[in-house]
């Protein structure tokens, strides 16, 4: 992934872009002190809730931007706290417009959950990221 978000920038005039794998150990101090230029991680979700307040929440300590903008709060406060559908979808759309705004990042989802099993193995059902419901299965004898 990262090769391929190096070709693609490098296409820019100006743009030069360098890979390095970091310890995770490393990650957890970059993350508290935001020394870096650009950095993959992760913000992973089918629903917004709790992973963006997570990610961008100014008080949360895996906010890898260092982002603590009050509006973006109240969007995320708002999402969290809405109590219709709609007020819930008008919430996100202004977290949305707001990390627009206030910071360089785009979303890059790249998933391929399977499973695998013998012939006599059934009742693959798979729900949230590639999960598998336990109580589905069924083995043949």
């Amino acid at each position: 992934m990262a090769e391929n978000i190096q070709a693609q920038l490098g296409s820019f005039d100006n743009v030069e872009v360098r890979i390095r794998t970091v310890e995770l150990a490393e990650f957890v101090q970059l993350r508290a002190t935001h020394d870096f230029d650009s950095i993959i991680t992760s913000a992973l979700f089918r629903d917004p809730e709790p992973r963006l307040s997570t990610v961008f929440g100014g008080d949360s300590p895996a906010n890898m931007p260092g982002i603590d903008d009050p509006a973006l709060n109240d969007a995320l406060l708002s999402g969290r706290t809405a109590t219709s559908e709609e007020d819930r979808k008008k919430a996100y759309n202004a977290v949305q417009e707001r990390l627009t705004e206030l910071t360089p990042m785009f979303f890059v989802a790249r998933g391929g959950p399977g499973a695998i099993s013998g012939r006599n193995v059934g009742g693959l059902v798979q729900y949230g990221l590639g999960s598998l419901l336990p109580e589905e299965l069924w083995i043949k004898p």
